[in-house]
């Protein structure tokens, strides 16, 4: 059962933490043994399984959990604050590929790379702004329903700055400007 097992499903956040590992094989800061056309090669494949995840599993282009065997959604529920870990991690990923100094194939790699993370970011858009709540000018936390997606309700918000989400929450707000300022602007300092 995959609601008892952790080992078979997994979180937005903890994709983009293995893509940031796979850049920082391919820039030569890390060795997992794998050599950076390996790594390359794993990253793509990651990239491919996201997009086609984020079409068949997402809401409004935001990732549930997922279950992993086999691939599906975990449960019927998006979280905004895993959605923006991964969006910055994707950055991190392309910043990484672009300070190795590949060449040749390997940089034809890097650039499908880097056209996949702006395809999955693009994609994204319209999730983030529908998570902005128009009263309190923040993002709503998750996004939840029990059998259709269009039907769902929002709960809790991103509203305070001493949190885990505020790094990407101001990635989001620069990678997206059409976004409200306020979902930074609104952020409460409560320590």
């Amino acid at each position: 059962d995959n609601l008892t097992d952790p080992s078979q499903h997994t979180q937005p956040t903890l994709i983009g933490f293995y893509l940031q590992i796979l850049g920082d094989v391919v820039r030569g800061a890390l060795n997992n043994g794998m050599t950076t056309t390996q790594a390359l090669a794993e990253i793509q494949t990651v990239l491919t399984n996201l997009l086609s995840a984020q079409s068949s599993y997402g809401w409004n282009g935001l990732m549930p959990w997922l279950d992993l065997g086999p691939i599906g959604r975990h449960e019927n529920k998006v979280a905004l604050g895993d959605n923006a870990n991964l969006a910055q991690s994707l950055a991190v990923l392309v910043g990484a590929l672009e300070s190795s100094g590949l060449s040749g194939a390997d940089l034809t790699s890097a650039q499908q790379i880097t056209t996949q993370v702006d395809q999955f970011l693009n994609n994204q858009a319209a999730g983030y702004a529908a998570f902005v709540d128009g009263p309190t000018g923040l993002f709503r936390g998750d996004y939840s329903w029990t059998t259709n997606p269009a039907t769902g309700t929002f709960s809790n918000y991103i509203d305070r700055l001493a949190n885990e989400f505020r790094g990407a929450i101001a990635f989001l707000k620069v990678r997206f400007p059409a976004l409200p300022s306020t979902v930074w602007d609104n952020l409460v300092i409560v320590t």
